[in-house]
């Protein structure tokens, strides 16, 4: 059909003003009163999803299905509202209420229109035109909602408006019905045209142009796609170039984060090599100061037994204090270096925590007693036994603390309590409390109190002597025990120190199950004048036994038991000759390893003592060899190791060498006696 020309459409025009004005403003009312019905459904079910899915995103990002469901009934009371859904990621439904209070979403589905929005960890801004590929790709999607809304009154008032509109549209429909129609063709096929352009720019095809057709209004809007089309296009290419450009700036950023994290691996290295240097370091100085200091204090001890005048006991004496106080010393560095570098690990042995604890406070009643203090323990009688725990770590924290009180302390007393209390099933409480009237510690000195070497007043500190270490290696075991220390103090009036400890006990708890014969008995602990009656502790166990035995030779004629020394120290040699052949023993003396398995394949030993570091084949490949020597007649006799070590040279690596027992250098002669008869017997 040709277009008409302008005296045939002013001719229409003029025939047909009230056909066509009926024909236009029913059509028009039609269309535009449904679109806008539904045009309002939809944009105002989108808007209740939009809102939605951001303020679910919290609550399905950590699960909090209660905040969800408040989410969904508050969007159920709004008009319209049949029914809403709350998906995760893999579609699995989180939340999902109607009307009715339950039901499936197709239901609801079926009766109303669904409107769906993502819910994204982060807002990422993108068109429309990418939403279907960014919903099935971005790993940032937590899930969707949908939101379904009742169709039913807007389809009423559709109903009236086509009403309405048929009435007038019925009229006009035949007359305007073909002018209409050549009409619409002219005005729609741009459109359309222009449509389809718009979609496959939607599409992500950014090349496309429209080819102009049209003039007027009809023409600038070709124009105009085809221009928004090009900004798109440059658009696209220069978010491209931002990307790459993005991309290798983190590219750059992860080369220099390889970059430090090969540096702090290094440093790491280098820590851990330093570590290992400080540990070899420490066992060689312990071996090293041990070793002499073991003949020292063993000589003392013997030189203590002879014959002294009342000059010559003070200086044994005095040198018998100043061996043992460098003994605390080296053993207090050698704590905090184990505890440093984690490798205490806590004893988990049932022990009975009244006997410890007694025995523990027992030890410095002399020490109180030459300084005229009270020194009093008190334990409530409802202290359970046995506990498991470390006993020994437990025996050091109170010695420890109780040492330090009467270092500090020069007139009055030092006490020590203990509290109990029920901390949970199957474990009880303990608080320890050591008072003094002390020196006392000023406030701000009080927060430096634990830290590794701090001595408060460095005065005090040179009269009284001492590392600075002794609290520190107290706060780090109590910490190990899972435990709480804290200090109370002022100064010039006195400190006390309250100590935290949980302990478990045994299902089935039996009266007096460790105490091995120890009775707990009524004692006066008393010095400076002052008598409190507290419960202390008799020795008990091995101890008391071998503190009642008797030499097992018969008399001289009779050989005792057979020894054999191995140790390349001549000062250590003649110190374990001298002990042993007072027990009338018989001493063999070996210097290394090689002398000790020459005299194993001559003689036959009652007893074997084995110093661990020899020269050339140390003391556990002599050990190993021993055990593993065929018709060697001490392949199974008990061989005690001498070792100054006490970092590395545990008691299990020890006896997976073939060791039978441990003694760690200096060796006091008491103790070397107890083995002696203990292995003997």
């Amino acid at each position: 059909m040709r277009p008409l020309g302008i005296r045939a459409k002013v001719l229409l025009l003029a025939l047909l003003p009230a056909t066509v004005s009926a024909l236009l403003l029913g059509g028009y009312q039609l269309l535009t009163a449904t679109q806008a019905l539904q045009q309002a459904l939809d944009e105002r079910g989108q808007a209740m999803v939009d809102q939605l899915a951001p303020a679910a995103e919290y609550a399905v990002f950590s699960g909090h299905t209660p905040m969800l469901e408040q989410l969904a009934q508050a969007v159920l009371r709004e008009q319209d509202v049949i029914g809403v859904t709350i998906r995760a990621a893999d579609n699995q439904v989180l939340v999902q209420r109607t009307q009715a209070g339950g039901g499936q979403a197709e239901d609801a589905a079926f009766q109303g229109r669904a409107f769906t929005a993502l819910i994204r960890r982060t807002a990422i801004p993108v068109t429309e035109a990418f939403a279907t590929e960014a919903a099935t790709t971005d790993p940032s999607i937590l899930g969707r909602v949908e939101v379904v809304l009742s169709t039913e009154a807007t389809a009423q008032r559709q109903q009236a408006v086509i009403r309405t509109s048929l009435l007038l549209l019925l009229g006009c429909l035949g007359i305007a019905g073909a002018v209409g129609g050549a009409l619409g063709r002219q005005i729609t096929t741009p459109i359309l045209r222009l449509e389809t352009t718009v979609h496959r720019l939607q599409e992500g095809d950014l090349a496309t142009r429209l080819e102009i057709r049209s003039t007027g209004e009809l023409g600038n809007l070709e124009t105009g796609v085809n221009a928004m089309a090009a900004a798109l296009q440059a658009s696209h290419r220069d978010l491209e170039q931002r990307i790459a450009l993005a991309t290798q700036e983190l590219r750059a950023a992860l080369a220099e984060r390889a970059s430090r994290n090969r540096e702090l691996e290094e440093a790491h290295r280098q820590a851990e090599q330093a570590a290992r240097i400080k540990a070899e370091f420490l066992a060689n100085m312990s071996h090293e100061i041990r070793t002499p200091l073991h003949g020292v204090i063993g000589f003392i001890s013997l030189l203590t037994q002879t014959a002294l005048s009342a000059t010559q006991s003070t200086y044994v004496n005095a040198l018998q204090t100043a061996a043992n106080s460098l003994l605390v010393t080296i053993n207090s560095i050698l704590d905090f270096s184990k505890l440093e570098a984690g490798k205490v690990t806590l004893a988990q042995q049932p022990f009975a925590l009244r006997e410890t604890l007694t025995a523990a406070v027992h030890l410095f009643i002399p020490l109180a007693e030459a300084k005229g203090l009270a020194l009093s323990l008190d334990l409530p009688p409802d202290l359970p036994s046995p506990v498991i725990g470390d006993a020994q770590r437990l025996t050091q924290i109170v010695g420890n603390l109780v040492s330090n009180a009467i270092k500090f302390t020069y007139r009055g007393e030092v006490s020590v309590a203990a509290q109990r209390w029920d901390a949970a099933p199957g474990k009880v409480g303990l608080r320890l409390t050591v008072r003094d009237t002390g020196i006392g510690i000023a406030p701000e000195d009080q927060p430096t109190l634990f830290e590794a070497f701090n001595q408060i007043d460095a005065s005090t500190t040179r009269q009284q002597g001492g590392t600075g270490l002794g609290l520190a290696i107290c706060q780090q075991l109590v910490a190990l025990m899972g435990g709480q220390i804290t200090v109370e103090s002022q100064a010039g009036v006195g400190t006390a120190f309250h100590v935290t400890l949980d302990f478990q006990t045994p299902e089935q708890q039996e009266p007096n199950l460790i105490q091995d014969g120890a009775a707990a008995v009524t004692k006066e602990l008393t010095s400076g004048g002052e008598k409190q009656e507290r419960n202390t502790v008799s020795r008990s166990g091995a101890a008391a036994a071998a503190s009642h035995r008797q030499p097992l030779t018969g008399g001289a004629a009779q050989p005792g038991p057979r020894v054999l020394v191995v140790d390349d120290q001549e000062l250590n040699q003649l110190l374990a000759q001298l002990v042993l052949e007072d027990l009338d023993a018989v001493v063999d003396l070996a210097s290394n390893g090689w002398e000790a398995l020459a005299a194993c394949q001559r003689s036959r030993y009652d007893l074997i003592l084995m110093d661990v570091r020899l020269p050339g084949m140390d003391g556990l490949a002599t050990t190993r060899a021993i055990r593993q020597l065929a018709g060697n007649p001490n392949q199974r006799i008990p061989i005690i190791a001498l070792t100054a070590d006490v970092l590395h040279e545990t008691p299990e690596a020890l006896r997976a060498a073939g060791m039978t027992d441990t003694l760690y250098k200096p060796i006091q002669a008491e103790d070397l006696k107890t083995r002696f008869q203990h292995w003997c017997e």
